[in-house]
């Protein structure tokens, strides 16, 4: 994964959009609710759509799989000081404590009450490779009142500001 983001080419990617329609797929698929929450103008990353849909397929099926059926799994996202900012966060069990600091972990996986085998521990590790190759970070907390929440920061691509009209044409200046 280093490789290839290292080598590979980084066009803008319309997060927002991404974001729109991995909710639209997953939803029928999941027992959670997925609730979803964009701003107005589109955030635009540099990168691949194919590795960022993997961070954020990954997230929000794990929030999902650790939700109770019907609780909301809630996706956020937001433009701010240079950066997009992604809050995916569920109502299930939490982590605890002593594992907050190794969910990022290559094979380690904890999964409460669950066959174990079913899951090789990499989607996080994959996760994090993703994110920190484009230059932004992941973390984890516990939720106030139960749950765990997934913050990924990815930084804006370059001459994102407000979309204007250009003969016609919506571009982005």
């Amino acid at each position: 994964i280093d490789t290839q983001l290292s080598t590979a080419e980084r066009p803008r990617v319309d997060l927002s959009d991404l974001l729109r329609t991995l909710v639209t797929r997953r939803d029928p698929l999941v027992a959670a609710a997925l609730k979803l929450q964009l701003p107005a103008k589109p955030i635009l990353v540099l990168g691949s759509s194919d590795r960022l849909w993997q961070v954020f397929e990954n997230l929000v099926d794990n929030a999902a799989g650790f939700s109770p059926p019907g609780d909301d799994v809630e996706v956020t996202a937001v433009a701010q000081a240079g950066e997009c900012v992604v809050k995916v966060a569920d109502r299930g069990p939490g982590i605890p404590e002593a594992h907050l600091s190794r969910v990022f972990e290559r094979f380690f996986s904890y999964r409460p009450g669950s066959d174990r085998r079913e899951h090789m521990g990499l989607g996080l590790a994959i996760a994090q490779a993703v994110v920190a190759g484009y230059g932004g970070a992941i973390v984890v907390r516990n939720r106030p009142g139960g749950g765990a929440e997934f913050e990924v920061r990815l930084p804006l691509a370059g001459g994102q500001a407000t979309p204007s009209v250009e003969k016609g044409r919506r571009a982005y200046t």
